[in-house]
């Protein structure tokens, strides 16, 4: 950045005043010591009385970091309408400077409890990708990247007219946006040819073979517009069931039914949750309830029931205790073709084994349900 107001520096209004949120800047310096072209000097210089603000952005390897260049500049980032905050500077030779001469504090400026600022020693600690592959960079934050979760957008300047992300920089951890349609060697590119391209939003979706019996399911990634992908299998308690390929085997460890959420990145991202049902009791002699799981179990106040109907139909759901007394009943359940889930209170129910029953005209399931509070 270099943003001045009129030539004069003087206090006429209107005044240069801008702001800047979510801006990735990288400067030549990749490594202490890499030698640059001399005419390589700040990744922010503010001059002439400017009230730039920026926000939410990532400055790298430069000779200089941010530069607060004249009193005027001065007294407005003292007054409050020259601002940096919640901005990463990492990798500079020197992360401030100010006017030959200038004894203003700019570092103290910086810092100040509230901004959110930080400076970090290297460009690497910010954790990007592949940010210096000059012919196709790759701009997104690596997990656990300092830029994550380093945004905010509470200020007036910042609080309409952007999309509040909770990243610093311009990319999240999941879409390379820059890919669909960026070209990085313009030296060597002929633009006196219109180039054709397009931006096809992502959709993500995926199926899985249900009325399996088994705990170990194949994914159908049935996604458009994508080509990485993230999956989350929603086994509560560790967090290892994830994948990124593109259609994954999981091995889920018990029968039960597990909220999967897949994350599908192109030139967009989007997002997709399905209740799968691991380990499904198999029924293939009836038409009515194909498969059947049920959760928790043990269960506290709250069953969930899970099932995948071969047609439309009423239902009684009944949990019998070991006697075979009905203590628990939900009568015409409206059962629809496909997947179904439905909740049943056992709140009043004692700790023990009972009996889930459901029954439609022609067909009658059950399994065990443990009640332990």
């Amino acid at each position: 950045f270099e943003s001045d107001n009129d030539p004069s520096a003087s206090s006429a209004t209107p005044f240069t005043t801008l702001v800047i949120s979510n801006a990735t800047i990288i400067g030549p310096i990749q490594n202490a010591g890499d030698v640059i072209n001399s005419l390589y000097k700040r990744g922010a210089n503010f001059k002439k009385n400017t009230q730039q603000n920026i926000h939410n952005s990532v400055i790298i390897g430069f000779p200089s970091g941010i530069m607060i260049d004249g009193s005027g500049c001065e007294g407005n980032a003292d007054a409050g309408t020259l601002e940096v905050k919640n901005t990463i500077l990492a990798g500079h030779t020197n992360n401030f400077e100010v006017a030959a001469g200038s004894t203003w504090d700019i570092s103290s400026w910086f810092n100040t409890a509230g901004f959110g600022n930080s400076t970090l020693a290297t460009s690497g600690d910010v954790m990007l990708k592949n940010p210096y592959n000059y012919s196709n960079p790759d701009l997104r934050p690596e997990t656990g990247s300092p830029v994550l979760g380093a945004a905010s957008f509470t200020d007036d300047d910042v609080s309409t007219g952007f999309t509040n992300v909770t990243y610093a920089g311009a990319f999240d951890g999941n879409v390379n946006w820059a890919a669909c349609w960026t070209n990085w060697d313009p030296q060597n590119t002929d633009y006196s040819t219109p180039i054709s391209g397009s931006i096809t939003a992502t959709t993500a979706s995926f199926t899985y073979p249900s009325g399996s019996a088994s705990l170990t399911i194949t994914f159908e990634n049935t996604s458009e517009g994508a080509d990485e992908y993230f999956w989350d299998f929603g086994v509560s308690g560790i967090d290892t069931d994830t994948s990124t390929l593109e259609t994954p085997t999981y091995t889920f460890p018990d029968t039960a039914s597990y909220e999967v959420i897949l994350i599908a990145a192109g030139c967009s991202a989007d997002t997709t949750t399905l209740n799968v049902f691991a380990g499904t009791v198999a029924i293939n002699d009836i038409d009515f309830i194909q498969s059947l799981a049920i959760y928790p179990n043990p269960a506290q106040n709250e069953l969930n029931i899970q099932m995948f109907a071969g047609q439309n139909a009423d239902a009684t759901i009944q949990i019998t205790d070991i006697t075979g007394r009905v203590v628990a009943e939900k009568n015409s359940v409206v059962v629809h073709s496909g997947e179904n889930s439905i909740k049943l209170d056992v709140s009043d129910l004692s700790n023990g084994m009972y009996m889930l029953n459901i029954f439609s005209e022609t067909d009658k399931q059950s399994m065990k349900v443990i009640i332990n509070k």
